[in-house]
């Protein structure tokens, strides 16, 4: 779907359009659908709150980077702190890993997903906070700490 209009209380000078698409993230082609509905244009930000998975996320990112502008930004919402590997060896890297390593190392070779894709040569820089896979809450007045679903911005070179 396609919103070409916004009330009047959301509308800002610097937002021409929002595009709102339903599909499977797994699918490419349900991906590429959401691209085709919306013109196939580039974006200056993609929100990705979506499945929760680390696949789908992965799938999402390599798919849709490319459709970013340069110097946009890729926000992936809920990346779980979880290592995935931990629990089952079998998965495959959680997202948060995977773009840590990113961080430590330039690639993105730990995905099995976007390993040799080019995206890491198009990431300018990661933001992930709360590395360490807590976050604080005020409760009652005073920190605690929980396990939290960050958000993560990615910048695509200009």
């Amino acid at each position: 779907m396609r919103v070409t209009a916004c009330s009047q209380a959301h509308t800002t000078p610097r937002i021409r359009s929002l595009a709102n698409a339903v599909g499977d993230q797994k699918k490419e082609e349900d991906l590429a659908r959401v691209v085709s509905a919306c013109n196939g244009e580039f974006y200056d930000i993609i929100i990705d709150d979506g499945l929760h998975s680390a696949e789908a996320q992965q799938k999402s990112l390599k798919y849709l980077f490319r459709h970013l502008k340069p110097g946009g930004l890729y926000i992936i919402e809920d990346v779980h702190m979880l290592k995935a590997r931990d629990v089952d060896p079998n998965k495959i890297a959680s997202t948060c890993e995977v773009l840590q390593y990113w961080n430590r190392t330039g690639t993105l070779q730990n995905s099995e997903i976007l390993a040799n894709t080019g995206v890491a040569d198009e990431i300018d820089f990661i933001q992930i906070p709360f590395a360490t896979g807590a976050c604080l809450n005020l409760k009652h007045g005073r920190p605690t700490s929980y396990d939290c679903l960050p958000t993560i911005a990615i910048k695509k070179r200009n």
